[in-house]
């Protein structure tokens, strides 16, 4: 779905609109409520339109808007999906379709005038509803994007999969107690990372025709992170809600000093093995200390919540019988096999909370002689291969059905956080493309990938090869699809890659942002230097940084004064890299000082 031209009131509000397409000129008259469509002169589609129907770059300087007009789109094209007549403000959009265009608006437009060739008809939101998915990524945190709700089905904007993911884990889990929202965001944006190296390995990873950027991890570190928060957590919560018991009553004064002398036992015994070395014993140190966590402190309230804490503590002393590294395996699983027998545990915490536990438990001794060959004392390290996959979509699946405040597993791929964010954004479309048998209901499959600042982390070179990779990989995986890219960028690397009909600049001015596609730029296959003076809005200020102007300049007024000997001049002058500016600065001291 080829979206062409918007027209919104929070961002138009004296203006023509927005071209959001390479093959129109699109532009709206507010005043005689008049549509104007027209080609683009010189339109080539470079793309492979077999799969992305448009490819457009937004450019703009800082604060002029790019971000902003991303979220408004989100928000139209939310309204039109959900056919929203949405009168909290007022739209246009306008969808190609092989030179047939619809538009869509909640407000009057009277006239619509087009080229001949270009046939124009008035949709309705109900021919769109559920007709196509909006894809939105941002790799910088953004507070906008943590507190907005249901802008898209595939919001991958930092901020909000950081909140997201928190959230699900909190709902998961019933808890409203700290738990750490970075660790369960990585849990599960490494989870998706390694699904995609497993379960798409034969298909993409290792196809010739898409030129990676970089190798994809061979090998896969897991660790366990420090547990010092949540082991303190744990423990002072506990004993907090038995220490808020103790001035009732003398006979039950009596238990609950009983059962605090129980909990410190229980913490002394576990303290000593908070620096297990061996990496299946440092799962069961964390595991029992989940298991604490989630039956005596995260759940429950009241005098239900107390009766529970001491019916655990009762059960726990078998965990602090002579307690080592060599035996930490038996005791957690005769401490899971008492609570699960105990008919004094409630039954949902038994199948919600400890069968998991158990259940992870048995994986890991299947397992326990892949583990041994492949660890060293605390750290797992495995190969990406097909040998490997079991092991790793069985340890995800075990450890996924787990409810954790904490994640405790700690996955490294061995990348840069350039590398990793490339990995992620893989993932991600990898993920929107397995999802596609749940768009029975759509015929072909449209989706609307936006990209804010989409180099944010890369190298130059690999600016040079984005463009070409997106349009490589999503016609690869995204096969059946009809898709519309739209990036914002500060890269002119990036931008050499586009046409000039398929780049919208924002500029501001009196106070009025402007729109438009300027034809006689002609971004694509151009220099640097001239894409930064043209297309960046430099053209007054040059392409070096102020501090190195300033800098020559001073150095010519130093000349012009005479302020110093000839030899400190031209030792200032020598570290200049541009060879023009050196050559004029020394012509200038043999005029004033030879």
């Amino acid at each position: 779905m080829n979206i062409v031209f918007l027209w919104d009131e929070r961002i138009n509000k004296t203006n023509v609109g927005v071209p959001l397409g390479g093959k129109y000129d699109i532009s709206y008259n507010m005043n005689e409520k008049l549509l104007i469509i027209k080609k683009t002169k010189d339109y080539y589609n470079i793309w492979d339109k077999n799969v992305i129907e448009d490819f457009v770059a937004i450019v703009g300087e800082n604060g002029s808007g790019k971000t902003n007009l991303m979220n408004v789109l989100m928000e139209d094209l939310n309204a039109l999906k959900l056919n929203d007549s949405n009168d909290r403000f007022s739209f246009i959009i306008a969808i190609d379709n092989d030179d047939q265009i619809k538009v869509y608006s909640n407000i009057a437009i009277y006239r619509i005038e087009s080229e001949n060739g270009v046939t124009v008809n008035r949709g309705k939101t109900t021919d769109l509803l559920n007709r196509f998915e909006v894809a939105y990524f941002n790799n910088q945190f953004s507070l906008r994007d943590y507190y907005e709700e249901g802008r898209c089905s595939f919001d991958y904007s930092l901020g909000y999969v950081i909140k997201h993911d928190g959230k699900r884990n909190r709902e998961m889990s019933h808890q409203d107690s700290p738990d750490d929202v970075i660790g369960n965001y990585s849990k599960i944006e490494n989870h998706k990372i390694i699904n995609f190296l497993y379960c798409s390995s034969k298909e993409i990873v290792n196809d010739n025709e898409i030129e990676y950027p970089f190798m994809f991890p061979q090998i896969i570190n897991i660790s366990i992170t420090d547990s010092d928060y949540n082991y303190n957590y744990t423990f002072e919560s506990i004993k907090k809600e038995l220490e808020s018991r103790k001035n009732e009553q003398t006979k039950q004064n009596y238990y609950e000093i009983s059962h605090i002398k129980q909990l410190n036992e229980l913490s002394a015994s576990l303290n000593d093995l908070r620096r297990c070395f061996e990496w299946e014993n440092k799962i069961c140190f964390e595991l029992i200390l989940m298991l604490m966590r989630r039956l005596c402190v995260d759940q429950y309230v009241g005098d239900f919540k107390h009766t529970q804490v001491k019916h655990v503590l009762e059960i726990s002393k078998c965990l602090c019988m002579q307690l080592s590294e060599d035996n930490i395996k038996e005791k957690l699983k005769e401490f899971i096999d008492e609570l699960m027998s105990c008919p004094d545990i409630n039954e949902g915490d038994k199948y919600g909370e400890i069968a998991p536990v158990q259940t992870f438990i048995k994986w890991i001794e299947e397992n326990q002689t892949f583990i041994t060959y492949n660890k060293t004392s605390d750290i797992l390290t495995i190969k990406v291969n097909e040998d490997t996959r079991s092991f790793m979509l069985g340890l995800l699946e075990n450890y996924g059905n787990l409810t954790i405040a904490y994640p405790f597993l700690r996955f490294s791929f061995g990348l840069s956080s350039g590398e990793l964010n490339y990995l992620k954004l893989f993932a991600d479309l990898f993920q929107i493309a397995e999802k596609k048998e749940e768009w029975s209901y759509m015929n072909p499959y449209n989706l609307i990938l936006l990209l804010d600042e989409a180099e944010l982390t890369m190298h130059p070179r690999w600016q040079q090869k984005y463009c070409s990779w997106l349009n490589n990989y999503c016609n690869k995986i995204f096969e059946g699809f009809k898709i519309k890219i739209i990036v914002t960028t500060h890269s002119p690397i990036l931008l050499s890659d586009f046409p000039s009909s398929n780049v919208i600049y924002i500029k501001n001015k009196d106070d009025e942002k402007k729109y438009y596609k300027d034809a006689e730029l002609k971004p694509f296959g151009s220099n640097i230097t001239t894409l930064y003076s043209d297309s960046f809005f430099m053209d007054a200020d040059g392409t070096i940084g102020k501090l190195a102007k300033d800098y020559i300049n001073n150095i010519a007024k130093m000349i012009l004064k005479k302020e110093y000997e000839k030899e400190e001049l031209e030792a200032r002058i020598g570290i200049i890299g541009e060879k023009i500016f050196r050559i004029k600065l020394k012509e200038l001291i043999t005029e004033y000082y030879d």
